[in-house]
């Protein structure tokens, strides 16, 4: 009867063992089907950087001094095509020296110039630098974007303040690709 009850504990405490171990490797390859997924979608945002032919549309503004404002009801849109740049975004913030007659927000179109790509593949983080001039400001770009598309894009700006603005990249659109 002893033997019997003995042989049964170690009959379970091999199960318990087993499942123990079951559940353990079912969790290994769950964390690498996850890092898998990330870079899928990181080496498709790294070909969609690299085409030079996407979107940003932003969902929040951060103006330099005020809280963030949501941009779910405005249009927004800054369009990156080979070397030509389209911004139409909204503006909320101080500006310093503009003219009288000028729309509020970013309202321009133009060449880019000093672009320059940093890829960090330990971060899954994409950073872009650029800048276009044109006949009444010059402006900086900082573009952030992360694995899955979500992007962070700073315009510094002669003749206003700095802001920042949280959205997504995104594949041009056809009516964007006509603009």
């Amino acid at each position: 009867m002893i033997d019997n009850y003995e042989a049964m504990k170690k009959l379970f405490l091999i199960i318990l063992l087993f499942s123990f171990i079951q559940s353990f490797s079912q969790e290994i390859s769950k964390k690498e089907l996850r890092q898998q997924k990330e870079q899928e979608e990181f080496n498709s945002t790294i070909s969609l950087i690299n085409s030079k032919e996407f979107e940003f549309n932003a969902n929040q503004a951060l103006p330099l001094n005020g809280p963030s404002i949501d941009l779910s009801t405005n249009t927004n849109q800054l369009i990156v095509k080979n070397d030509s740049l389209i911004c139409d975004m909204p503006f909320f913030g101080r500006a310093f020296n503009i003219d009288y007659n000028e729309q509020g927000g970013f309202h321009f179109s133009g060449t880019i110039s000093n672009y320059k790509k940093d890829i960090h593949s330990k971060k899954k983080k994409i950073e872009l630098k650029f800048n276009l001039k044109n006949q009444s400001d010059s402006y900086q770009f900082h573009l952030t974007i992360s694995f899955n598309k979500n992007a962070s894009l700073t315009i510094l700006s002669n003749n206003r303040a700095a802001i920042t603005y949280w959205g997504k990249i995104d594949e041009l659109k056809k009516n964007s690709e006509n603009q």
